[in-house]
């Protein structure tokens, strides 16, 4: 094969990650030392002096494909225009010049999904509560769901408004009752892509609360996998403990260390994350940064189960922290953030920060 392959290089039009579905730009730039001018001197037989000048082009093709699967996208486009994927994928540009060399360029295309953010509802008013704190919030984006027994079903009244209102749904429960876990999954409705279920909810907290014993959790994990792994609805169940993180009160090690509670083949892990005083409120992104570590050091997905921020003096100034806790959570990539809307937490009489949730919802 005659003359040097050429180099190929590929950029993106942002440096940020897409959401999917955006619209993204890659452009391939090729180098190749075989194209140029070159100019020819002859002299002919009455000596005369001719000059031939030579634009040499060693025109290529284009060939662009997912790495994840290898179907072509295209051929002979450059600029190349997609719309993200749904994850993070390789974008694969096969360069072919004209002597026949063949090039290999990558370039990932890194994806992350908008942060859900929801209101889970005070439900110590019952239905008419859950209805109020739907109308006050327009949209929920997720919400949990939460029993000291059995795990709720989905013809529980609270759990049907939630669903009706399009949250995703997340349960949670403090009996180890495996029954009332697999009678949820046979009921997931059609239209659920997903749903996702914890057991023992904070579990991780100090002695003086009461947590559960280690090994109890831990083997109830485990029987909870082995049931979703045969179960029709396996694909839209998602299983992963929720951890307790008070950032102002406790070190990262509140009770038992966290990292004990995990178990293999779980789905995500979950944290409630409160500021535990009206008169400090934690810098935004250390506040995050528990949840977010913890994500990237397993490799899963982090979800927010509880959120909130207690009265402030003056409530704008809680008012103001909620969207910087927001963005952290976004930059760190976590996927679902739910407002605990009850007790000291609640917001429905407080003008500012509910204000500032509700544009959070939307």
């Amino acid at each position: 094969m005659l003359g040097n392959a050429p180099n190929v290089t590929l950029a993106l039009d942002s440096t940020k990650p897409y959401t999917p579905g955006a619209t993204v730009v890659i452009t391939a730039t090729m180098s190749d030392i075989d194209d140029g001018t070159e100019v020819l001197t002859s002299v002919d037989e009455l000596g005369r002096e001719d000059t031939i000048t030579i634009q040499r082009h060693d025109a290529p093709t284009w060939v662009w494909s997912w790495k994840s699967h290898g179907a072509t996208i295209s051929t002979g486009i450059n600029p190349l225009t997609v719309h993200a994927p749904a994850a993070s994928d390789t974008i694969v540009c096969t360069v072919t010049d004209g002597q026949g060399h063949v090039v290999i360029a990558e370039a990932l295309i890194a994806v992350q999904a908008p942060i859900s953010v929801g209101v889970t509802p005070d439900t110590n008013g019952g239905t008419d509560a859950v209805a109020a704190d739907l109308s006050t919030f327009k949209t929920n984006g997720c919400a949990r769901v939460y029993s000291p027994g059995s795990l709720p079903q989905w013809t529980d009244k609270v759990a049907a408004a939630l669903h009706a209102a399009g949250a995703t749904l997340f349960f949670s429960a403090k009996t180890a009752d495996l029954a009332s876990y697999v009678s949820n999954w046979d009921n997931i409705p059609a239209d659920v892509d997903e749903a996702f279920y914890i057991f023992q909810h904070e579990c991780n907290k100090p002695a003086a609360k009461t947590p559960p014993a280690l090994a109890y959790v831990r083997a109830f994990y485990v029987q909870l996998l082995a049931a979703r792994k045969a179960h029709k609805n396996a694909a839209k169940i998602k299983i992963g403990p929720c951890f307790s993180w008070y950032p102002a009160a406790v070190t990262n090690d509140e009770g038992t260390p966290w990292r004990q509670w995990i178990v293999d083949g779980i789905d995500f892990i979950g944290w409630d994350a409160y500021n535990v005083s009206g008169t400090k409120l934690e810098d935004p992104t250390a506040f995050a940064s528990l949840p977010i570590a913890s994500g990237k050091e397993f490799g899963k997905p982090v979800i927010i189960g509880e959120f909130g921020v207690h009265v402030t003096s003056p409530d704008t100034n809680a008012a103001a922290w909620l969207p910087k806790v927001v963005a952290a959570y976004e930059v760190g990539g976590v996927t679902h953030l739910m407002y605990w809307n009850s007790g000291s937490y609640k917001l429905n009489a407080r003008p500012a920060p509910l204000k500032a949730w509700q544009a959070a919802c939307n």
